[in-house]
């Protein structure tokens, strides 16, 4: 049956057994009461009828009931495991004495629950060896033992469990079967059984204690806590715990040459076999005798076992032990004792921390502990305070060592080392005249007992301490490189030349320039002598800002600044700087961005940091003055001739570079249209930075104003003068500054350049403008015809090398508008594989010079 199913039956029952009187429709009071124990196989009876886990019951209120947990202790089929009755409570905890097995429940609405507490018990076994538990002896014979927490004892060791097996009381029985094998603390249970109950997840502390003359060897069971003889272990099942002794084999541990003294086995300290061989078999000394001291040995020892000595221990056989002894003693006269080595027998002897293997024999073992007299050994260094290495360490907490006479050291003093401010120091010599690293023998100081002596000297360096400000930065000392802040250590009276960098660039806008030492020196390079004393110098710089100025477009503006700044375009860190944009012609400043801003052309800056200003411009069309000249180039006079080309400078003035028809002219080109008083000028060719333009031929001499309008800008004006003469000859586009190479024609109408240079007696031809009126004067706008040719009116004068030459004719060019030819014929008078300088000079205006390639 379901528990669903058996707790409806159980209502039905109670149900079916209430009177007439109680049933629905009556005056009574009904009452659901529950019952829940913590376990589901827990018993208890109601009424005397048992149930199991919980009950659910209808009781008339008022009415009594008797609740009873009949057994306290209920073992589960295997009988390891068990509940034990603790409590009752109700829901309001009321109820009491909660601990009672026989409660009295009275039908109450306002109390309808009850809980029924039971623990879970698990049995746990204590085994010592093989020996069952029949066969230990329990401690009423001992009645010292009831200080102990359940002890259990045979011939070879006894353990101690905390907390207590439950139930044990001191007094129980002495059971005896055969020999005597030991005293145990064991339980009395409500069972016959000779093992511990005890409470799930509590935790049972094991100490095991071997007799003399046997060994702890760990503990052996399925379910041990491990083989520390210190140990515990958690009851979550039931536990069998066996403690396994075993014959040792005896050890005697002794120090010669006397015997008092102690030796460390197995890192713990304890005293060699003494003179008067002081023993302690047991613990329990005879009533009223003071004679045994108590050794806190194991209690309930057997009477017979082999006894234990200072000196003495037990081993396993194959037992590692690890022999050491304290460094120095000394003893009770006041003599000191260093340690020299061990003597393990058979002539074989080790240090401090030897292993020594247990050896499966029955004999006693006998392991000396050899010790010298010892002496003090002290060392110091002048001056004090300093390093020294002794036995290859130098962090010792004191330089004062307890040493055996005869036993070897190595001492060594560094060669060069700093003190705690930071001094550096040579090594000069031990007192012992050694070199810096020996190895020496102690012995004992003449002079002083039961001592030994040796001392350190060293020598002071001269010190100088190179520093900066601003830190890090890179400096030489007699040549070396010194990043600040460094330290140099020369021997007293050394001269040291310190030299530093000039500036020091600390990021790409922020850099450092030396600004003069601390003790009022300017000098770079400066040279001193050290001296015992420590010297400081201090470089100091100062910080520097640049200001990145920046116009867009870039050719726009030129910069002024207020104060000037330093190259690169520093300025000290902090100065306040006035900005000013000097905006170039054809280009109009519109607004700042940056560090400034604002529609005007000059601002303040603070340089607190690097910075960036950004003056925007526009472009706008300008002419600057005289810029109106004559169209080959810059001429000696600033005078343009009647029917000449000019050339119109300036910014902006056309959208594009175009060259116009060459013949007729036209008078527009990108919307671009050039007067000079009403008349609109033939053009050859605009550009932004360029008009050329042909004058008219009937122009007299004199002032002009010319007009330069373009589509939607403002118009432009510029005025110029007009001669009868103004010469000019054009140099090709391989010229340069220094050389202007003539545009100039073979007969058969090749250039003349320097691969292809004039040949003497050959005429050539050189390109020109605005030598003047022709007879008759060609068409404005209109090309030269070639028939007839229209001479020059004017005289004209050759000018080759600054001589005079005669030339072959000079006049319009014939299918070009405005160009003028010069023929000469090259002779061989005028040099030879040179570029020789011409001029041609008209009414004694001379043109530009040009030069011209001979062969």
């Amino acid at each position: 049956m379901h528990k669903l199913e058996g707790r409806i039956a159980t209502a039905v029952l109670v149900w079916a057994a209430l009177p007439a009187a109680l049933l629905p429709g009556s005056a009574q009071t009904i009452v659901g009461v529950q019952l829940r124990a913590t376990y589901p196989a827990a018993e208890f009876w109601v009424d005397g009828t048992k149930y199991k886990g919980q009950a659910t019951f209808l009781w008339p209120e008022a009415t009594k009931h008797i609740l009873e947990i009949r057994h306290v202790s209920q073992s589960n089929v295997s009988g390891q495991t068990r509940i034990t009755f603790k409590s009752v409570s109700d829901d309001r905890n009321l109820l009491t004495p909660i601990t009672n097995r026989i409660q009295q429940i009275t039908a109450d609405r306002s109390i309808t629950n009850f809980a029924i507490t039971f623990e879970r018990e698990h049995r746990v076994d204590f085994y010592i060896n093989a020996d069952p538990h029949d066969n230990w002896q329990k401690a009423a014979a001992h009645p010292a033992g009831c200080t102990f927490d359940n002890p259990f004892v045979n011939k070879s060791g006894f353990v101690i469990a905390t907390p207590p097996v439950p139930g044990f009381a001191c007094g129980a029985a002495t059971l005896t079967s055969g020999s005597v094998q030991g005293t145990a603390f064991d339980s009395a249970y409500d069972s016959p059984s000779e093992a511990g109950w005890y409470a799930e997840g509590a935790t049972i502390t094991l100490n095991a204690f071997a007799y003399p003359g046997y060994v702890f060897q760990g503990w052996d069971s399925l379910t041990s806590p491990g083989t520390s003889y210190l140990n515990s272990v958690t009851v979550d099942r039931p536990l069998v715990l066996r403690a396994v002794f075993d014959i040792g084999r005896r050890a005697v541990f002794r120090s010669s040459p006397v015997a008092e003294l102690q030796v460390m086995v197995d890192r713990y300290l304890m005293p060699a076999r003494t003179s008067d061989g002081r023993c302690y078999a047991r613990n329990n000394r005879p009533s009223g005798d003071p004679g045994l001291p108590d050794r806190g040995l194991p209690p309930f020892e057997p009477g017979a076992v082999v006894p234990l000595c200072d000196g003495d221990r037990d081993f396993l056989p194959g037992t590692k032990v690890l022999l050491a002894a304290p460094h120095s003693q000394t003893t009770t006269a006041g003599k000191m004792w260093v340690f020299d080595q061990w003597d393990l027998g058979n002539g074989t002897t080790g240090g401090q921390n030897t292993v020594w293997t247990v050896p499966n024999q029955w004999s006693e073992f006998f392991l000396t502990a050899r010790f010298v007299p010892g002496v003090r050994a002290g060392f110091v260094t002048v001056p004090a305070g300093l390093k020294l290495k002794i036995d290859g360490r130098d962090n010792w907490p004191s330089l004062i060592f307890e040493w055996g006479l005869g036993h070897k050291h190595t001492v060594e003093a560094p060669l060069e080392q700093i003190d705690a401010q930071g001094r550096r120091y040579l090594f000069s010599g031990w007192s012992n005249g050694g070199p810096a690293a020996q190895d020496i023998t102690v012995v004992e100081d003449p002079g002083t007992p039961n001592a030994f002596y040796m001392r350190a000297t060293y020598e002071l360096m001269g010190q100088l301490s190179l520093t900066s400000d601003p830190p890090q930065v890179t400096g030489k000392v007699n040549g070396a490189e010194c990043r600040t802040p460094c330290t140099v250590d020369r021997p007293v009276g050394s001269e040291v030349v310190v030299e530093m960098v000039p500036e020091l660039a600390l990021s790409p806008d922020t850099k450092v320039v030396f600004n003069g030492w601390s003790d009022g020196s300017q000098s770079l390079i400066r040279t001193t002598r050290l001296s015992a004393n420590r010297m400081t110098l201090r470089a100091n710089y100062r910080y520097q800002q640049k200001l990145r100025v920046i116009s867009d477009p870039e050719e726009g503006a030129t910069w002024e600044y207020a104060p000037r700044p330093e190259p690169g375009n520093y300025f000290p860190l902090g100065a306040r700087v006035e900005v000013t944009a000097v905006v170039r012609p054809g280009y109009k400043f519109r607004r700042w961005e940056g560090a400034l801003s604002g529609p005007y052309h000059a601002g303040w800056v603070d340089m607190n940091s690097p910075q960036v200003v950004v003056a925007r411009l526009d472009k706008v069309p300008a002419l600057p003055e005289n810029a109106v000249r004559n169209a080959a180039g810059v001429t000696p006079d600033k005078v343009v001739a009647p029917g000449s080309l000019i050339s119109v400078r300036g910014y902006n003035l056309a959208p594009r570079a175009e060259m116009g028809p060459a013949n007729p002219l036209t008078q527009t080109l990108q919307g671009v249209v050039v007067q000079v008083n009403s008349r609109i000028l033939p053009l050859v060719s605009v550009a932004p930075d360029e008009i050329v333009a042909q004058l008219p031929s009937d122009f007299v001499e004199g002032e002009y104003s010319l007009t330069v309008r373009g589509v939607g800008v403002p118009a432009l004006f510029s005025k110029f003068q007009v001669a009868r003469n103004a010469p000019g000859l054009f140099s090709g586009p391989e010229s340069n500054e220094d050389a202007p190479m003539a545009v100039a024609f073979h007969e058969d109408g090749r250039r003349v350049t320097l691969d292809n240079p004039a040949q003497p007696g050959e005429t050539v031809s050189l390109l020109g403008t605005g030598f003047g009126p022709m007879e008759p004067s060609p068409l404005d706008g209109f090309a030269a015809p070639s028939a007839p040719p229209l001479p020059l009116k004017d005289t004209l004068e050759v000018l080759a090398g600054g001589e005079p030459r005669p030339h072959v004719w000079s006049g319009a060019a014939p299918g070009l508008v405005g160009y003028t030819l010069v023929k000469m014929q090259v002779d061989a008078t005028m040099g030879q594989a040179q570029s020789l300088e011409f001029k041609v000079r008209i009414n004694g205006r001379e043109s530009n010079s040009v030069l011209l390639p001979l062969k």
